[in-house]
Formats: structure tokens, sequence, C-alpha cells
């Protein structure tokens, strides 16, 4: 009687074994090469042929895109999700770097996942996500170089959350005074500028004014009585501003805040929605954020949206009848709520709750020249977030629902690049260095330019994807090599390396923008959304460091870099940055392993007339010279310090030790300063792709990614 068929995912074993597990009967992994072939040393005979027999796997088509990948992310024995299909011997690129009967436009895109939550609870991740492409990379890589610490790591088969202590929320704080909760609402202002524009400093004011003082040497208390709902939002304000502070006690003061506030706001059991609600929700929503506790945000965010949209705040004509002041207030809180939700959904691939402003009034910023700057600016930095959004969420739809062919993609490109052309210049440029009074300014512009280069990350990563896996071939690499030097090249396949190329600029322009701000001391410490935007643009610049580029290697290598220099930053503060940094430093030791087999692999191939004789280890001889660079003194000092060999590097000062170099006493020096000399220079002009925990040149960007202003 034969053997009932088996669903794909009660498989408990591989679908196909290689040749030589095959001829043997022994049990084959499936991996490339299998462990039973490495044991007996025949990894290179390690092979899949592909057999006459159909297998009961299911099949990616683009109705079913949404679908394929949201399965167990550890299940090993599902092989056809579209990430795996590149690593794995039934996928459309098998061991030998040549194309089977799947296309390889469906063999490259990232599956989306099901990953574990704190409680243990699956929670969805979408084929955008930069989770799902980190995915990708871990597969490709244990492909092509092998596991390691990056390809094997656990952390990825869970979404992050960060513990958080319970705190009492009857214990109110009686102790900041009016200048602290003003010091703190002014942070809060500054680390949501373009993203949020809930409350004016006229609000402000009238909330800390109408609020109960402290002590009685404060402002008096008036007759008007804040509601709970009110309360609740002033607290939040002032925990989300102790929270972007760099301090211990400001992050204790946040706790407690927040937990307070969330008792207001639940008092009423959402029992009447109304436009404080809306923002209530939407405030704890960017606390839990920042907190690293996405899945409690969503969940917030739900709350915001659904009471938005019983108030019908996505539909300004309904609220023509309202006094200007009320009308503006509702159209400010329902951009916000929309521009936060997409962003914050597109980060993990997920569409948007939140509807769109329909026709109607748009804009609450008027021609009045006694309009407040302030008030313009903040109208202004929201408005083009709004518009970015709008491009960005119909993008993640698109790409979840059917994919992103290249037609739809150059088009999504060139919407966006026209909507970043109608900026006006107050959002391109920097503000003034250690200005604190223009901070929001900056960070509003980081915002805006963020949402923009984040958008084309995500719309042409895939694009990326198609144009360097080739590459990762020995065989394709050559192919793909004289299929550039001849002139009959496919107008897809140069479609598709504009397009790549599009990626690396848009991820180069990010890192370079986000080095220059923190660099300038203008960032705050918790940037809730930043850092994931820094995390995927890193990711990305990784990507393309497996392939030679030329002359781009190097800015590529320097943006990359920096994206890790300003989560070495971001991670003081924040345990989700912390992750994302340890993440992309464990990828740069992937990186570095990989293009050191491909060093090998070029030295044996390279035809040479002269025979090694005495048999030495390479690779040992290149990390002592490493080891040794480290070790000695600097042109410019005679003993290493240790905060030089410590992470995070200021990258310009990496630079100044690279290029400045000074005067030099011949006394500490001794007799060996020529030689000490040529060493250093060697070591700085070396080629070897370094560990960035060493000097590095500061490579600047070049005029193709060279920016003024965020979005110069």
């Amino acid at each position: 009687m034969p053997r009932r068929p088996v669903k794909p995912e009660d498989r408990q074993r591989v679908a196909r074994a290689c040749d030589q597990c095959k001829a043997s009967k022994k049990r084959c992994n499936g991996n490339q090469p299998c462990d039973a072939c490495g044991k007996k040393g025949s990894s290179e005979a390690c092979h899949y042929t592909r057999g006459r027999r159909r297998h009961p796997l299911p099949r990616r088509s683009s109705t079913t895109s949404q679908n394929v990948g949201v399965t167990e992310p550890n299940s090993s024995e599902n092989r056809t999700s579209v990430g795996e299909s590149m690593v794995s011997p039934m996928s459309s690129w098998n061991v030998h770097g040549q194309s089977t009967q799947t296309s390889s436009s469906e063999g490259m895109d990232q599956p989306p996942l099901m990953l574990s939550s704190v409680n243990g609870e699956k929670v969805f991740v979408g084929n955008t996500a930069a989770i799902s492409f980190l995915r990708f990379l871990q597969k490709t890589l244990e492909r092509h170089v092998g596991p390691s610490g990056f390809t094997v790591a656990d952390d990825s088969h869970k979404l992050f959350e960060a513990d958080t202590a319970d705190v009492d929320p009857n214990s109110v704080y009686d102790s900041l005074s009016i200048d602290d909760k003003r010091a703190f609402v002014q942070v809060f202002l500054d680390a949501s500028s373009g993203l949020l524009d809930l409350f004016s400093w006229e609000d402000v004011f009238r909330l800390l004014g109408s609020h109960e003082p402290i002590s009685p040497s404060a402002i008096q208390p008036t007759s008007q009585r804040l509601s709970s709902l009110e309360t609740a939002s002033l607290y939040l304000m002032i925990a989300i501003g102790a929270q972007c502070r760099q301090s211990v006690d400001d992050a204790t003061w946040a706790s407690k805040l927040f937990s307070y506030a969330r008792k207001l706001a639940l008092e009423g059991m959402l029992a009447n929605p109304s436009l404080d609600l809306v923002r209530v929700f939407l405030l704890m929503a960017f606390y839990m954020f920042g907190a690293c506790r996405r899945n409690s945000a969503f969940m917030y965010l739900g709350v915001a949206s659904k009471a938005a949209d019983i108030l019908g705040l996505h539909s300004s004509t309904q609220y023509k009848h309202l006094p200007q002041e009320a009308k503006d207030a509702r159209l400010r809180t329902a951009k916000s709520l929309r521009v936060f939700d997409v962003i914050c959904n597109s980060i993990l691939g997920r569409p948007s709750s939140t509807p769109s402003v329909r026709t109607g009034r748009t804009s609450y910023v008027t021609k009045s020249s006694d309009m407040n700057p302030e008030v313009t600016y903040k109208a202004l930095a929201l408005g083009a977030s709004y518009e970015i959004s709008a491009i960005l969420n119909e993008a993640v739809a698109k790409s979840a629902e059917v994919g992103l062919d290249m037609e739809t993609t150059e088009a999504f490109v060139l919407a966006l690049r026209q909507r970043s052309r109608t900026f006006p210049p107050i959002l391109r440029h920097h503000g003034s260095d250690n200005d604190f009074d223009t901070r929001h300014i900056t960070i509003g512009n980081v915002h805006v330019a963020g949402s923009y280069y984040f958008s084309v990350i995500l719309v042409t990563r895939h694009c990326l994807i198609r144009h360097v896996v080739p590459l990762l071939s020995g065989q394709a690499r050559n192919s793909l090599e004289q299929a550039q030097g001849a002139k009959s090249a496919t107008t897809e396949d140069t479609k598709v390396a504009h397009l790549a190329d599009a990626c690396i600029d848009a991820a180069s322009l990010m890192a370079q923008m986000c080095h220059q701000v923190m660099k300038s001391g203008m960032l705050v410490g918790n940037m809730c959304i930043l850092k994931a935007w820094i995390f995927a643009t890193g990711l990305v610049l990784g990507f393309s460091l497996l392939v030679e580029d030329g002359p781009n290697f190097a800015q590529k290598r320097a943006a990359f870099l920096k994206s890790l220099h300003v989560l070495g930053e971001l991670k003081r503060m924040s345990p989700q940055a912390e992750q994302y940094y340890n993440i992309l430093m464990s990828f740069h030791q992937s990186i570095k392993s990989y293009r050191e087999q491909l060093d090998r692999e070029k030295q044996e191939s390279r035809p040479t007339l002269v025979d090694c004789v005495f048999l030495t280890d390479f690779t040992a001889d290149l990390n002592d010279a490493e080891h040794i660079a480290t070790q000695l003194p600097s042109p410019d000092t005679t003993l290493l310090e240790p905060s030089l060999a410590e992470w995070p590097l200021e990258l310009d000062q990496m630079g100044a030790v690279a290029n400045d170099v000074g005067p030099i006493d011949p006394a500490l020096m001794g007799d060996n300063d020529i030689i000490m000399r040529m060493l250093w220079d060697v070591d700085r002009y070396a080629g070897e792709y370094l560990d960035p925990l060493l000097p590095e040149v500061d490579v600047g960007l070049g005029c193709s990614a060279h920016i003024e202003g965020p979005l110069a």
C-alpha cells in the first residue's frame, strides 16, 4: 500500500538527498555541502540532481506571494519559500549557480515570516521588512561562506522585545518642577519632529498652566482643571522626553510617568472616543516604540486608528463647520496618525490600518504673514512625511500582494523623487551644530529625508538582490563579466543594475546623513524610528560589499561603517539598537570571511610560473599583520590609548589619525622613525578589508552620494 503523502509543514526529512547520500543510503540534512559529505571529506562531490519525481511541495505564484513564507521560521523542511529558494537544493539557483525551471525573478524575493514573540505567540512580519531580508542574508552567507555566528543566530527567529519593569501607577511623581517638565516636553517635540504634530507650544503652556502645581511656590492653581486624557497627554509627552534623554534617572521617570498616564487613559474603558483619546494612544505607541515594545505599540496604534475612524478624522470635509483651531487640531492629529502608522508598519512589512485623509482641506498652512514660523515648519515637515508615506504604504501593499516588477519599481522610485523635489528649502538643510534651539528642525529634516531614503531602499531592495546574487557564484560572476563587456546587454539587466544602484545610493545617503547629524550632537539619545532605518541601511550596504565594485567599494564600505557607528551611539539608551548593532557587527565578520575566501580563490586560480615549496598559512599571516598593526604606535603618539581600541570610534578621528600626521618628536620615535612611518603608510593605504575597530580612513561618499543637507 503506498505511503500517504506528507504535508510540507509535517515533513520530518528533507525533500531530496544529495547524490552521495542517495547512493550510500545515508540520511542527508539537505545542506550544501551536507554533514555526511563534510565528514567524509568529499564536500566538493556533494551535488543535488533534479529528479523527475514531482514533489508535493507548493510552488510560488504571483497570487500566493502573501502566504508562501508564512511558516515556522525554524522549519528546515519547507524549502520552497522565496528567500530560501536561493540557498536550498530545490531553489531557482542550484549549487552550480545555474538557473533551473523557476525564473530568477521568482526566486530572489524575501518571504514573509512568522516570528515568536515574548510569550511564544507567533507574529507576522512581511516580506519587505528588514528582518525578512536578514533571514535571506543569513541563508545566502551560510551557503557561500558556511555557518557562522551571523548565520546561526537564534535571535533572528524571534521578534525582539525589551523587558520592562512594572511600576505601580499609583506612585505619582511629586518632585518635578515646571521647568523640568517644560524641558522634557521640549525634548519630546524635538524627537517627534517631522513625525507627529499633536500639540503646539500654546497647547503645552495651557496644559502646564492648568495642571495642578507641584509645590506652593510654583504656578498657582487655576479654576480650570484638566481632564484625565489631557493629563495623560501631558504625562506622556514628559515621559517620552525623559525616555529620549541620556540619563538613567530620566529613564526611571519615564517608566513611572508612562504607567500613570496609561492608567488614566484606560479609566474610561475606551467608551467615549474623542480627539484626546486618539492623541493619548498615539503617544503611548510612540513611547512603546522607544521602549522596544513594538507589539504593544501596534496595539495602541490600532486603538488610535479605530477611534480616529469613528470620529471621521480622515474626512476633513466632515468637520468643516468647526472653528478654525479645532479643524487644525483634527487635521494635525489625522496626518500624524497616518504618518506614524505607515512608517512603523512598513518597518515590519505590515499594511497600514489608518486611512489617508480624503479629499478636502489637507493642509493647515495659510499664507498669512503673521503665522508662527515654528507652526509653519511643523506643518511643512509633517506634510512632506505624509506625502512620502502615501507612496510607501502603496509600495508595501503592492509588494505583499503580487510583488514588484521592474516597471512598477521604477514608477515608485520616480514618484518618490518627484515628491522630494517639491520639498521647500527649509526641509533640506542641516541646522547649526550644538544649537539646540534649532534641533527640532534638524531632527525633523532627518525624519523627512529618512522616510524618503528608506522608501527607496524598501522599493528597490529586490533589484539589488537580483543584481548581486548571480555575482556570488563563480560561474555566474564570470558569465556576467563577459556579458558586461559585450554590447548586447539586455534592457532589463540594465534597468535592474540601475535600480540596484539607486538602492545603494539611498542607503549611502541615509548613513552619511545620520552620521553627520550624530557628529553635530543634534540627535537625542533614543530615536525610535531612526534606529530601524539605520539597521535596514546597514544590511543593504553590507550585502553590496559582497561583490567587487571597483572604486565604489571604498565609498560603500565607509557608509557601512558609519551606519555601525550611529547604532553604536544609539545602543547606549536602546536595547533594540544594541541588538541591531550586534547583528551588523556579526554581519561584518561574515563579509570579511567571504572576501578572504574570494582572495584565496583568486590566489589559487592565478597562473604562476613559480611553485610554492614551503607551505605556509597565508591566512594566519594576514591575521597576524592586522594584529601587529593594532599594536604599532601611531606617528602622533608612542602609546596606543585604550579608547582607540574600543567601539564606537569617531570616524572623523579615524581620518585624523590616518591623514593629519603632525610633526613628530625624534626623541619619541627613536632610531626607527623612518621604519615606523613606512609601516603606518603601508597600513594606511592597504586595500585589505580591515576590522572597523581599527583606525580607518573616513572615505567620503563622492559626488554621487555627497549631501549638504538631508535631501540635497
